[in-house]
């Protein structure tokens, strides 16, 4: 006789469901997850990333361009289709980001889950097994009726962990006893991730940034980003340690808006917050500001070497460290200036900041003008008279994050959370007591996820403290 093979069923639909939501759920792919974005954002620092300002102005955009094309040249269509000159815009680096908010979802409604399943837990009585399968056990006897230790053992758990839970049958006493709130703040913490990839995503929509926004005294910046404000940057005073080292720095601002004026003064670690934008001084250093008459005495203009620059009657030129250059033309003239900055030239006689400040005509090697100036000078080069006034110029960032209070919430959640999962591993706990005569007989278990060697000395402590209320009573 041939006996009948029943054919296997196919997986069902729900053990392939079990088996994504245990992969989602799990804290280890979200370690993972979030390990590979924090790694991938450091290629924003790696690479030139596109600058705010070039997605409302495309002439700054072609010429953020051309700059890095030049960088890369032929390397930059590969880098550009790899979305590395936009890390936080390419659809890889969302796609992470989707991935862990979808894993954070999963594993906090998993978290919850079993939240709810300990909550609603009522069936105190386990039976022996509970006092055979668990880490910690300790069995003893005290001259205490039971009704009596029963009320001390459960002050005891109360206080030593968070809630119990009590049950009578037949003659026997039963006790559970967990830390609930630390599994709450295990929640916490993963709600408080939540919240910030919540802020991330409001302010990658709504905030924006202005970087290296860079102004000379009299210079204004229109903001733009729905502000319509304008931004004029007054002056800036340097406070200095007695080597002439910076000690501190103020910028002085006017934001003007709808014909009103208000005069600000902000300076390092001491931003203006403006209508939900944050203006942040992050830098400063020497500027030089250059005006030309011609022999008329009517007013040359003048063109700096900066992208996008055009001409003007007034040129601001800020200079960054020891022997930084700038130029500027004057295309009436056909000349061209070159100023060198000079921390101190002791050689030259000069022990403080000094320019040096050479002209040349045309296509000429030669200058026509070479010399120093260290203070506002007028120069006679030509027929042309051009006055140099020295200044300080400063650099500021401007910032909109509609979501920082969400964010800063969600950090304190995630560090709350994580620090009470970390520090307190959750314990269960169980006893029966039963009474035979004048003695109580006590059966205690426990057990812990993490730190079994911690709990063992935490259990025995325990034991030994109902033990002692035994005795006291």
């Amino acid at each position: 006789m041939i006996n009948e093979i029943t054919p296997a069923k196919p997986p069902r639909e729900r053990d392939i469901l079990d088996t994504l939501w245990r992969l989602f759920s799990s804290t280890q792919l979200a370690a993972i997850v979030l390990l590979v974005v924090a790694l991938v954002s450091t290629l924003s620092a790696l690479f030139p990333q596109v600058p705010s300002q070039a997605t409302r102005d495309s002439a700054v955009y072609a010429q953020w361009l051309a700059s890095v094309q030049g960088r890369y040249g032929s390397w930059f269509d590969f880098l550009s289709t790899m979305g590395l000159f936009d890390v936080y815009g390419s659809w890889w680096f969302r796609a992470l980001l989707a991935l862990l908010a979808f894993g954070l979802i999963i594993g906090t409604a998993e978290r919850v889950a079993s939240l709810w399943r300990t909550m609603r837990q009522t069936e105190v009585q386990q039976g022996d097994d509970s006092f055979v399968d668990v880490s910690q056990q300790a069995v003893f006897s005290v001259d205490q009726p039971a009704e009596q230790l029963v009320e001390r053992l459960k002050a005891v758990l109360t206080r030593r962990l968070c809630r119990t839970l009590v049950e009578r049958e037949e003659g026997m006493v039963y006790l559970y006893a967990d830390q609930l709130w630390v599994e709450a703040a295990a929640l916490l913490g993963h709600i408080g991730l939540i919240v910030i990839l919540a802020g991330a995503v409001i302010t990658n929509h709504l905030g924006w940034q202005e970087d290296a926004v860079t102004l000379s005294p009299g210079q204004s910046y229109k903001v733009g980003h729905g502000l319509d404000a304008v931004l004029r940057f007054e002056k800036l005073e340097l406070d200095t340690y007695p080597d002439g080292s910076p000690r501190d720095s103020r910028t002085f601002l006017q934001i003007i808006e709808n014909d009103t004026e208000v005069e600000q003064v902000i300076g390092v670690n001491r931003p203006l917050t403006y209508r939900g934008a944050s203006f942040y001084q992050i830098s400063h250093g020497m500027a030089v500001a250059v005006k030309a008459g011609g022999k008329d005495g009517q007013p040359l203009r003048l063109q700096s070497f900066a992208d996008g620059a055009k001409t003007a009657a007034v040129v601001s030129l800020p200079f960054g460290g020891h022997q930084s250059e700038r130029h500027f033309a004057v295309p009436d003239q056909n000349i061209v200036f070159q100023l060198v900055f000079y921390q101190s030239l002791p050689d030259h006689g000069y022990d403080g900041p000094v320019f040096l400040v050479q002209a040349y005509r045309g296509s000429e090697v030669e200058p026509i003008y070479s010399g120093f100036i260290a203070k506002n000078t007028s120069l006679k080069v030509g027929d042309a008279t051009y006055h140099l006034a020295l200044d300080q110029y400063s650099v500021l960032r401007i910032v909109r994050d509609p979501a920082i209070a969400i964010v800063v919430l969600g950090l304190l959640l995630t560090v709350i959370g994580h620090f009470v999962w970390l520090y307190w591993s959750p314990i269960r706990f169980w006893a029966a007591v039963s009474e035979k005569g004048a003695k109580a007989t006590v059966q205690l278990a426990g057990t812990a996820e993490r730190d079994e060697a911690s709990f063992a000395s935490w259990f025995e402590s325990l034991a030994q403290e109902v033990k002692k209320e035994g005795k006291d009573g």
